[in-house]
């Protein structure tokens, strides 16, 4: 179980920022810098079936070859025998889906305008791999 105050690695983890099927999220600081980090928790009794574990593999080699001021960087990853711990860049501004889901009661520029922006970056993303 992983509680407010442990420390992995460096970091010391703070409250929860998200939460998800197989992972949760929450705050951390670098214990020598201060700096600020989001760190990606995900449970590996949860992502025992081959698809899973192979997404997150595959999410972990992506985020560490990508560097853009739009996309969340990967900064470190850590792995006890339960848990994998990616440490990402701390990201304010809520949750993108609440964003996604403003955008479609927005008019019609506005949502035509952010799926344009999407499919620019998947196909710059596809691009580099």
């Amino acid at each position: 179980m992983v509680t407010k105050g442990m420390v992995i690695g460096k970091y010391e983890l703070g409250r929860t920022l998200g939460e998800g099927n197989s992972a949760k999220v929450k705050f951390a600081r670098d214990i020598y810098s201060g700096q600020s980090f989001a760190v990606k928790i995900i449970d590996k009794s949860r992502i025992t079936r081959l698809t899973v574990s192979f997404q997150i593999k595959r999410e972990i080699r992506t985020l560490k070859v990508l560097k853009h001021p739009n996309i969340v960087r990967l900064h470190e990853v850590l792995a006890s025998k339960t848990k994998i711990y990616m440490v990402l860049e701390c990201v304010t501004g809520g949750d993108l889906f609440d964003r996604i889901v403003r955008f479609i009661f927005a008019p019609r520029t506005v949502f035509c305008s952010l799926a344009q922006k999407v499919c620019n970056f998947k196909s710059k993303k596809y691009a580099l791999i």
